[in-house]
């Protein structure tokens, strides 16, 4: 089990940070001209985020799968009714690494593809920096539910 929730809070962080940095990263470079080696440069990054991102996501995810399974069997035995902020962060976990995993997966091949063109625009870029911030913010919520346990 500790070696669970090592797996599952070093997943998050470099999942968090990760995509935070890749996202000031990308939006820094969006606002320089237009130039065949800035869109280079902007699916480069694009490429090498899957290196990090999903694999600390799905590190999260099976880790946590891990841990509330196992941790659920032992309430049931006990008895012990499942608390709120179990429910909440077992929910909204899963929900924030599907969603990094799948939506940003499609927008960031869109925003490749974008950026493949001969007269690139970054609107699709820019939507997916701002899907993952969402989802890091929604992450933090998660996370700030799962310390505080106000209910």
């Amino acid at each position: 089990m500790s070696l669970a929730l090592f797996l599952h809070l070093f997943g998050l962080m470099v999942w968090i940070g990760a995509s935070v940095t890749i996202g000031v990263l990308l939006l820094s470079i969006c606002q320089l001209d237009a130039s065949a080696s800035r869109n280079q440069v902007l699916t480069g990054i694009l490429k090498k985020s899957y290196m990090l991102i999903h694999p600390a996501a799905t590190v999260v995810l099976a880790s946590g799968f891990y841990m509330l399974f196992d941790g659920w069997q032992k309430l049931i035995s006990q008895g012990v009714p499942k608390p709120f902020w179990l429910t909440f962060m077992q929910h909204g976990g899963t929900l924030a690494a599907v969603l990094s995993l799948v939506v940003a997966s499609i927008l960031s091949g869109k925003a490749m593809k974008q950026l493949a063109q001969k007269d690139a625009q970054t609107g699709m870029l820019k939507v997916y920096v701002w899907v993952t911030f969402a989802t890091v913010l929604f992450s933090l919520v998660i996370l700030y539910f799962a310390a505080v346990k106000p209910f």
